[in-house]
C-alpha cells in the first residue's frame, strides 16, 4: 500500500469523484482518498480507478457500498457533558460501529470536547470493536489524541499549505500508515502539484 495518498477534496462540489480520481494520474499519485461517500450514480465510474489505484480511505457515516476502499473515516459524534451519559452513550457508539458492514473503520479526530472519541477513549473502543482504530486530522488539531492512540493508528490527514510540522507527523505514523494530502476545493492545479511534491519530499514510499 503506497504510503502517500492524495483526497478528491480539491474538487469543485460540482465535479463528480470520478472526474476528480481521473486527473491522478498527470498529478503522479498513487494513492486515493475520496473526502466524501460516493453517490449510487458515482460508484460505477469510480470502479474502474478502484482497480488501477488504492483507495485508501472513504470519508463518511458508512452508509452505502464500500466504493473499493479498505476504511472508512468516520466521525463518533456528539457526547454527552455528563460521565454516566457518556459512557453509556460510547456503548450506543460503538454498537452502532459493529453494525456497519465495512471492514475497518476509524473514528476521526472530534472538533471539541463535546464529541468522541477523547483521547482516553480511543483504546477503549479499539479493545472492544479491534476493527475500528483511530484517524487523525491535523485541521482539528488533537496531538494528544494522536499521543494516546497507539497501535489504533489507522492513517492521517493534512494540508501542506497549513500545517508544517511533516516530519514529526510522519514519524508518528510509522512507514506503513498512510498519510493523505487534503487539500481545499477549488485548489489551482499547480498549488495541487505543489502540494504533493512537498508532501512527497518526507511521505516517501
Amino acid at each position: 500500500m503506497p504510503r502517500l495518498a492524495l483526497a478528491t477534496s480539491f474538487g469543485t462540489p460540482d465535479v463528480s469523484l470520478a472526474a476528480i480520481v481521473a486527473g491522478f494520474r498527470e498529478l503522479d499519485v498513487q494513492a486515493c482518498a475520496l473526502h466524501r461517500h460516493p453517490r449510487p450514480d458515482e460508484l460505477a465510474d469510480l470502479a474502474p480507478f478502484a482497480r488501477r489505484i488504492p483507495f485508501v480511505a472513504v470519508f463518511g457515516d458508512g452508509t452505502g457500498a464500500q466504493a473499493g476502499s479498505p476504511l472508512l473515516v468516520t466521525d463518533g459524534g456528539a457526547a454527552p457533558e455528563d460521565p454516566e451519559q457518556r459512557e453509556q452513550a460510547l456503548e450506543e457508539l460503538c454498537r452502532r460501529l459493529h453494525s456497519l458492514k465495512w471492514p475497518a473503520i476509524a473514528l476521526r479526530t472530534p472538533t471539541s470536547a463535546s464529541e468522541f472519541p477523547a483521547p482516553h477513549e480511543i483504546q477503549l473502543v479499539h479493545e472492544a470493536l479491534p476493527k475500528v482504530g483511530y484517524w487523525h486530522d491535523t485541521a482539528r488539531n488533537g496531538e494528544a489524541h494522536l499521543e494516546a492512540c497507539g497501535d489504533a493508528i489507522r492513517g492521517a490527514s493534512f494540508d501542506p499549505f497549513l500545517f508544517s510540522d511533516l516530519r514529526g507527523l510522519s514519524s508518528a505514523l510509522g512507514e506503513r500508515t498512510p498519510a493523505v494530502v487534503t487539500l481545499a476545493p477549488g485548489v489551482e492545479p499547480g498549488m495541487v502539484k505543489e502540494g504533493v511534491a512537498c508532501a512527497r519530499a518526507v511521505f516517501r514510499d
